[in-house]
């Protein structure tokens, strides 16, 4: 019997709330890992079939200009065992239009790529026998905590706060990572951080 796999997850706040007002918490998968490049895959598929690393280096190219190809052509592409391709539309200008005799062709550009997986694949998914695990991205291998509470003990000794947007800046990362260190390092009875809020903002200082 094979170890059984562990998926991450983290809770966040949707911007809709109940009759109370209290907004709703949604999960996302958290991948905590490097993704996984076409070359990984490659050794993955030569490891397991009988495919050899050339016959597989043209399908990535191959399949784009399928793509580019027959989609405009109003097709979609169907992948055995994973699913369909198929273009999203959207209007260049025009917002909230009603009347359809205001729409012509000009006013429609492409907006996405779309991919629809077949049933079989998204079913084979949910019966896999996974545990489910809270993310703390101070916990990730990516994330040195103690380097990043000894610069935010230096930021503290001249300032009262911080913001998301000031630890993005401060830590070079992104808003979305700096929302979930600043995240973890408030939470718990033990956090080195204390969250307070003005309207939307969050504020963070030292406990």
């Amino acid at each position: 019997m094979g170890i059984k796999k562990t998926l991450l997850y983290n809770l966040y706040e949707s911007p809709l709330k109940d009759k109370e007002g209290n907004k709703y918490i949604q999960v996302r998968a958290m991948p905590n890992k490097e993704t996984m490049s076409y070359d990984n895959i490659k050794d993955y598929i030569v490891r397991n079939t009988s495919l050899g690393v050339t016959e597989l280096n043209s399908v990535p190219s191959a399949l784009r200009d399928a793509i580019l190809t027959f989609l405009p052509q109003n097709r979609r592409i169907h992948i055995d065992g994973l699913g369909y391709f198929y273009l999203k539309l959207k209007f260049k200008d025009k917002k909230r239009v009603t009347n359809k005799k205001e729409i012509k062709g000009r006013d429609i550009v492409i907006d996405n790529l779309e991919f629809l997986p077949e049933a079989s694949l998204v079913n084979e998914l949910r019966s896999l026998d996974v545990n489910f695990k809270n993310y703390h991205i101070l916990n990730s291998d990516n994330i040195d905590k103690d380097s990043i509470v000894e610069k935010l003990k230096e930021y503290f000794k001249t300032n009262d706060s911080i913001t998301i947007k000031k630890f993005q800046i401060e830590f070079s990362t992104t808003r979305y990572m700096a929302s979930l260190i600043l995240k973890d390092l408030s939470s718990g009875k033990d956090s080195f951080l204390t969250i307070h809020t003005m309207g939307k903002l969050n504020i963070f200082s030292l406990r």
